[in-house]
């Protein structure tokens, strides 16, 4: 098990309780909506959904689909999203334990491979990428929802270091073009293309993780200071509501069938 696979069940077993939680936006309605109604499901579709955490996406696809397949590497988060499965009666989603660098899969056994929200927290996405790809067939699709970086590398840096601040198990939030190329390298070009803005409450974010009163501290002071013309922090603070908040670019990348 390597230090990454370490920090990420760390990090995700202190989250699983809360990752559905008010507030957040990673089980909000109207972004899962986006991913799914853009996605080529149909009833014959087989699916892997890699680094599903507790499973919003997967059980968002699996009564449009043949079957899931949700992959994590947290029993936590793992145990969540069984629970919640069976609540909702979803008989076709099989959660599965694994590492999303080694899939437990035959070459070419998806017809759709799923990734949401995972990129950042790999030690090596174009690795990983690879690997999902190795197990989707030829004809079939590969979509990435992700954070993205800002295209500045200086920016870049600074915002993946306060990331990095709030969730040690964060490591890089690829560019647009970084990702871009990530599946070009794995003879998957992008053949559909969106990106959306996410604005984030502070408070349920760092809460969420929780975040170190000194950690906490410095981010919030970096943003306040951004506000009051300071230097740019890359997270694009603003206040809604007499709230601290800031802004995430999502992109949800399709690759089409293998060169």
């Amino acid at each position: 098990m390597t230090n990454q696979i370490r920090r990420v069940q760390s990090a995700f077993t202190r989250q699983a309780p809360g990752f559905g939680g008010a507030g957040l936006n990673l089980g909000r309605n109207e972004l899962l909506r986006w991913v799914v109604e853009s996605l080529p499901l149909t009833p014959g579709t087989r699916t892997l959904d890699v680094a599903a955490g507790t499973g919003h996406l997967s059980r968002a696809a699996a009564p449009h689909v043949r079957s899931v397949a949700a992959v994590d590497v947290t029993p936590a988060m793992l145990h969540a999203l069984r629970t919640e499965a069976v609540r909702e009666g979803l008989d076709n989603l099989q959660p599965v334990q694994a590492d999303a660098g080694r899939l437990p899969f035959a070459d070419g056994q998806f017809d759709l491979v799923l990734c949401r929200l995972g990129l950042h927290h790999f030690a090596d996405p174009a690795a990983e990428v690879r690997e999902m790809a190795r197990v989707a067939r030829t004809s079939g699709t590969l979509a990435i929802v992700d954070l993205l970086s800002p295209d500045d590398m200086d920016l870049a840096e600074r915002y993946n270091a306060f990331e990095r601040m709030r969730d040690p198990s964060h490591t890089w939030a690829l560019t647009a073009g970084e990702l871009r190329n990530v599946l070009d390298a794995v003879g998957r070009p992008v053949v559909d293309w969106s990106a959306r803005d996410v604005e984030v409450p502070l408070d349920p974010w760092l809460d969420l993780t929780r975040t170190p009163e000194s950690p906490r501290r410095t981010i919030v002071g970096a943003l306040e200071h951004e506000l009051g013309g300071g230097p740019p922090t890359g997270m694009r603070p603003c206040v809604r509501d007499g709230r601290l908040s800031f802004v995430q670019t999502w992109a949800l990348a399709q690759a089409g069938p293998q060169d």
